[in-house]
């Protein structure tokens, strides 16, 4: 889904609040100064190269958070074009800490959105990663984002 050494890295997102820049260890997401204390909640967004996620395990990620007051972020994942409202959507939010955070969501915690309709698994559209809390933060970090298929059985 995302992958900061690969040729079309750079390009296809769709950055809020906040500019984005790969370099050797991510993605770097610097928020906007004037957007700080505000709801813009920085983050990025994309289209998956892959859309059916029905045969997938997880989501995978790592996020780097250069704070010492931990921070929510929120993860976002459309089955439905525009800005679809928070219950017409999966979000799930977790908490990081200073360092790199591992993140794994499995597919089947993906099969609701937040208000409970069925999310449309081979239809995904749109996904991202966002700061829920206001906190002053000078960047962020993503590193690699991939969908994990299953294990083969011998």
């Amino acid at each position: 889904l995302a992958a900061p050494d690969a040729g079309w890295a750079g390009r296809g997102w769709l950055e809020n609040g906040g500019h984005l820049r790969r370099e050797a260890e991510g993605f770097r997401l610097t928020p906007d100064s004037e957007q700080a204390g505000s709801d813009s909640y920085p983050g990025v967004f994309r289209e998956p190269a892959v859309r059916d996620w029905r045969q997938m395990v997880a989501l995978e990620s790592a996020m780097y958070w250069p704070g010492e007051a931990s921070a929510i972020m929120g993860l976002r994942v459309d089955d439905r074009r525009g800005n679809p409202p928070y219950a017409e959507r999966f979000q799930q939010e977790f908490a990081v800490t200073q360092g790199w955070n591992q993140i794994r969501i499995a597919v089947e915690e993906l099969s609701l959105t937040s208000g409970g309709r069925p999310f449309r698994l081979d239809h995904v559209v749109h996904w991202g990663v966002f700061l829920v809390s206001d906190v002053p933060v000078d960047y962020f970090l993503i590193r690699s984002v991939q969908l994990i298929v299953p294990e083969e059985q011998p």
